[in-house]
């Protein structure tokens, strides 16, 4: 390897390794920043128009507060509340009885992106990019251990 070549693989090694720190620490603040900017949303399986004038009809003979008494009138709950990123807003039903909760119509092929999903991938991205910056340094340390024998081995020889 020429001393030219191995120039060239340490600086693409630096670069590399700066690259992968970057990398590193960006991204569970990128997480946060998208956490942000997420909804909380009951998911539903709607029932028809018909229905759910019935079930406001029956809820306005007996309110309560509950948010599970206001999710029966526009269809069943599935599952617990999650925070999801990137919904269409027009696809999300704010109930008259209370405008805080945030139902959302899920079809069977429709996954919208959880927020519990971006804090995981933002945990192995970081753990990936800590691990090529760990391999970046010891490439570089074996590159220079390298260059430095050569070196001396040339001016032996000289």
């Amino acid at each position: 390897m020429s001393n030219e070549q191995a120039s060239l693989l340490q600086r693409l090694g630096r670069w590399g390794t700066r690259a992968a720190l970057a990398v590193a620490l960006a991204a569970l603040p990128a997480a946060w920043l998208l956490s942000t900017q997420s909804m909380t949303v009951q998911y539903i399986v709607p029932v028809d128009d018909a229905l759910v004038a019935a079930n406001r009809f029956l809820y306005e003979d007996e309110p309560t507060d509950s948010d599970a008494d206001i999710v029966a009138i526009y269809g069943a709950a599935s599952g617990e509340p999650e925070q999801v990123l990137f919904i269409d807003p027009a696809s999300v039903i704010h109930p008259a009885e209370n405008s805080q909760l945030a139902l959302l119509k899920k079809g069977a092929d429709e996954n919208p992106l959880q927020v519990q999903t971006v804090w995981l991938l933002a945990r192995f991205v970081t753990l990936g990019a800590l691990a090529a910056f760990v391999f970046g340094l010891v490439g570089l340390w074996f590159l220079r251990r390298r260059a430095a024998s050569l070196a001396g081995s040339t001016a032996v020889a000289v």
